[in-house]
């Protein structure tokens, strides 16, 4: 399981209101699936998937190389692009061309790609062996490297997790047999591949130990979990912890009530270096339960908090923490004893003092077996889950869910193979801009095969914030700052929805909304903006702000959500004092076009506004390259339009002096501000269907 670390400073908490199963799916799409044959046309499994910086999948697991073999399996890892098209795909084939399958992919922030699993290999003279199996790719596809760890029984080594720090240095981890049983091992190479060390940890019973996931915090300690063969107590959590050098600083172990079978899942870091483990353990009379543990960074237990549902089956499987320590948890519960069992969904929230905040239980549409397996959390505390749920005609299906930070279900979205078989989801990844990516394998194109499929879903209209000139800093006396707000209709059909602006205030509330809600119904692909300007009053006080921006159902269901930060400063730098929180601007009966998404017409180009600030005249310049009608306003504050009477066009004519024909080749226009009152002034200059939008400030 990868985890990815986020920034982020805002939770917003959206009060969940009356929700129809139209508004919750009205509010996702699904943008692409990319399904994978290999080219034998017979097993292929995803198993992990990341997303890096700019959006790109990348999907890691195992492919067929000969038909109907049980072992004759190669790495397969691929690129999709934001499209979902391949930008490369690599495979990696073992010493001995047998089995080797890739578990667990880690992308770092130069787009270099890690992989690791298990893969067979051979003991000069001696048996067949599985290995730890790792390998570096480059952002192009290209291995730079492949290392290989044989344990000292020369059995079987099987590495279930990877991770890599800051300065590239990779670390693995998973069992590997000594003489007699399995052991913890955790290996740490350098950026090269080269290995520093091994530690290798056997725990008290003196058998089977299995490592199930691994982690690594800015001071280069290593944290590692999973179960532990105990003295008289069956299997165990154990968790540890290795500094820089791969020296143990400290092992917890933990025993559930009734000193039975506890298995720990999976594990991680919170930004102060907390330890978060969840996974299943056996209460008195319970069978399963979750059972999640925070240990701070020297190893002592901060809390534990276990959760049985009905008293059968609970198992955790997968755990996230948000930026204010809040620890997402989930996996399944069983309503029935075996043979009977009927599984669900469980999510659960807990606080950063480990306080049971909501509990979410999902029943697919048949009631019988719905299993959770993968968690992601967002930086506004809305969290992901995915794994598989039964259909209707009792096959099984992607099942993917988003919940709030109060654990309202936003959505859920299922995905069904063209042949309708079973498809079981198994890790999930958030890019940047929140999209979300589900892969897993599913029932193929040929008879008694599996593929992978990877699914891409989008906030149906997606919303973001451009601000002008960051870092933002506000005099105490008040002021204004400028931004761009973005939509994008991503759906294939008209979408209509809220748009709407509120401000975070240092103490945590929300102040009233300084922007809208403003209903728009957008065109399919529609991408629009429209540039703004927020007061910010001298009686708000200092302190660190963030500016919020949704798209959705006002007062409902909220679809995206960007923020950037601002800060009011406490000395005051001079200038006019500001009363209110006024937001003025384009309004939002029409909408520009959108230069980041390619979308400027290349015949107009708008070149430059001087002087800026001016007093009285300045000149707005432009070129065509072809011939084109052309209009010009000029709005103050208040959106009334001054432009008409002040602007005059140094070429070109029209019925009035700021419309006309303009020919091919450079062109100006002077805007008069001799009879205009000291302020800001925006302009719009269009051109066919060109639109430019700025802003000037008139200084008397």
């Amino acid at each position: 399981m990868v985890h990815l670390f986020r920034t982020g400073i805002v939770i917003s908490v959206l009060f969940l209101l009356l929700v129809t199963t139209a508004d919750l799916q009205a509010q996702v799409v699904e943008e692409w699936v990319a399904i994978y044959n290999g080219a034998v046309n017979a097993e292929d499994a995803a198993t992990d998937v990341a997303t890096d910086a700019a959006g790109n999948v990348y999907v890691t697991g195992y492919t067929a190389t000969l038909p109907l073999s049980p072992w004759n399996f190669d790495y397969c890892t691929i690129k999709y692009d934001t499209t979902g098209a391949v930008v490369w795909s690599a495979t990696y084939n073992g010493p001995i061309s047998g089995a080797d399958l890739a578990q667990a992919i880690y992308v770092d922030a130069g787009d270099n790609v890690y992989v690791t699993g298990y893969s067979e290999g051979l003991i000069a003279g001696g048996p067949v062996t599985l290995d730890y199996a790792t390998v570096k790719y480059d952002p192009n596809g290209v291995q730079m490297w492949v290392a290989r760890y044989n344990g000292p029984g020369n059995q079987a080594d099987i590495a279930n997790d990877i991770t890599v720090d800051m300065t590239g240095n990779v670390y693995v981890t998973g069992l590997s047999w000594n003489q007699m049983a399995e052991d913890y091992a955790t290996v740490k190479y350098d950026p090269t591949g080269a290995q520093l060390w091994v530690a290798r940890y056997d725990g008290p019973g003196m058998s089977s130990d299995e490592a199930q996931t691994v982690a690594v915090n800015q001071n280069f300690e290593v944290f590692v979990t999973g179960w532990s063969l105990g003295l008289g107590t069956s299997f165990d959590y154990a968790t540890i912890a290795y500094d820089p050098m791969g020296i143990q600083l400290w092992v917890n172990r933990y025993n559930g009530p009734a000193n039975s079978g506890d298995g720990a899942t999976d594990l991680v870091l919170d930004e102060n270096s907390n330890v978060y483990v969840t996974g299943w353990s056996q209460g008195t009379g319970t069978q399963e339960d979750f059972a999640t543990i925070a240990y701070n960074v020297t190893g002592g237990t901060i809390w534990t908090n276990r959760w049985n549902n009905v008293g059968y089956e609970d198992v955790g499987n997968a755990i996230e923490v948000d930026h204010d320590g809040n620890v997402y948890v989930t996996g399944y519960t069983s309503y029935a004893p075996y043979p009977m069992e009927n599984f669900d969904y469980a999510t659960i929230q807990y606080s950063a003092t480990g306080a049971q905040n909501w509990v979410n239980i999902f029943d697919g549409p048949m009631s019988a077996e719905d299993k959770a397996q993968d968690i992601e959390v967002d930086d506004y505390g809305n969290s992901y889950v995915t794994g598989w749920a039964t259909a209707q005609d009792s096959s099984k299906d992607y099942c993917t869910l988003k919940y709030d930070f109060s654990g309202g279900q936003q959505w859920v979205m299922f995905y069904n193979d063209p042949l309708n078989g079973d498809d079981l989801a198994q890790a999930i990844s958030l890019s940047p801009e929140g999209k979300v990516h589900v892969t897993g394998w599913i029932y193929g194109f040929a008879a008694a095969s599996l593929d992978w499929a990877t699914v891409r879903y989008s906030p149906t209209v997606m919303v973001w914030l451009d601000p002008i000139s960051p870092p933002i800093q506000i005099p105490a006396s008040g002021g204004s700052y400028d931004y761009r707000i973005y939509v994008h209709n991503v759906a294939a059909t008209t979408t209509t929805c809220d748009i709407w602006c509120d401000i975070l205030k240092p103490n945590g509330t929300l102040s009233v909304p300084v922007l809208g809600p403003v209903n728009v119904t957008l065109a399919a692909g529609f991408t629009g903006n429209r540039y703004r300007t927020q007061n910010i009053p001298s009686a708000a006080p200092p302190g660190d702000y963030a500016h919020n921006a949704y798209s959705g159902t006002y007062g409902g269901q909220i679809w995206d959500q960007d923020h950037f930060p601002w800060e009011k400063l406490t000395d005051d730098s001079g200038g006019e004092v500001v009363g209110d929180w006024a937001s003025y601007g384009e309004s939002f009966d029409a909408w520009t076009l959108d230069p980041r998404l390619g979308s400027w017409p290349s015949a107009t180009v708008l070149t430059g506004v001087s002087p800026n600030p001016f007093n009285p005249t300045t000149t707005i310049t432009f070129d065509l390259q072809v011939a084109a009608n052309v209009t010009l306003n000029v709005f103050d504050i208040s959106g009334r339009n001054v432009g008409a009477q002040h602007a005059v066009p140094t070429s070109g004519s029209g019925t009035t002096p700021t419309t006309g024909f303009y020919p091919p080749g450079s062109h100006a226009i002077t805007f008069d501000g001799s009879n205009l009152s000291s302020g800001i002034y925006f302009y719009r200059l269009e051109a066919g269907e060109y639109s430019a939008v700025g802003k000037m400030v008139l200084l008397k």
